[in-house]
């Protein structure tokens, strides 16, 4: 059966509308249409502003990016997932619907934040950490792993400071992907059940650092998906 699709709804939830010109659709033309209406979406879930986050993501060609509070009871599908200054305040619901979708295979994209570093804990994976400014105000940003798809394309245009972070207080684990050229984390994955959490160590803020009005940004959260 041939059919028209079209998605629409609030930039939250997105609903597919499907027009037949005869006969039903099958189990794979749905889930085609589940499929399509995910793509280029975008999830954040946070309390804090994203309005730079926001804005580079919807300026760049990503068809829908949303933002959700903690509280909100329901994160709608994406292609990819972020996390905004998670920490143990948070709704005990919340993390939890976080930390199923990561480890039935999903990706989560975290950055750290003011209420992370008061905290002084990560929750996505559990650890505590510790904060610090960068000495002398600045710190560049190096590949610490030029093979991780997540830099694909990425090389030849970061250009990226860092003003302030947290880190683990201790060695965690984890796969370094992004270090300051002192060699202290920047972007962690570490393996959660079936899928991964990229922890950003500094906020999404440029009073942190410069990454967010870095248009080399907007193509690592395309490399998520």
């Amino acid at each position: 059966a041939a059919a028209s699709v079209s998605v629409a709804g609030p930039a939250d939830v997105l609903t597919a509308h499907i027009e037949e010109s005869g006969g039903a659709l099958t189990g794979d033309d749905t889930r085609r249409v589940a499929q399509q209406s995910s793509a280029q979406h975008v999830s954040v879930v946070g309390a804090g502003n994203a309005g730079y986050l926001l804005a580079a993501l919807e300026a760049n060609g990503f068809a829908s990016v949303s933002q959700v509070l903690p509280d909100a009871g329901e994160i709608p599908d994406a292609s990819a997932l972020i996390a905004l200054d998670p920490h143990p305040g948070w709704p005990a619901r919340t993390l939890s619907v976080i930390r199923d979708r990561v480890r039935s295979g999903e990706t989560l994209f975290v950055t750290a934040g003011p209420a992370m570093r008061r905290a002084g804990e990560l929750v996505f994976p559990d650890m505590k950490l510790t904060s610090r400014r960068i000495a002398g105000s600045r710190s560049p940003v190096l590949a610490a792993d030029l093979t991780h798809p997540l830099l694909a394309g990425l090389l030849s245009s970061l250009d990226t400071e860092v003003y302030q972070q947290v880190m683990p207080d201790a060695d965690q684990g984890g796969h370094a992907i992004l270090v300051t050229e002192t060699g202290d984390p920047v972007l962690i994955e570490y393996p959660l059940g079936a899928g991964k959490v990229l922890v950003l160590m500094t906020a999404l803020d440029p009073a942190w650092s410069s990454l967010v009005v870095d248009p080399a940004f907007v193509s690592l959260i395309s490399n998520l998906q």
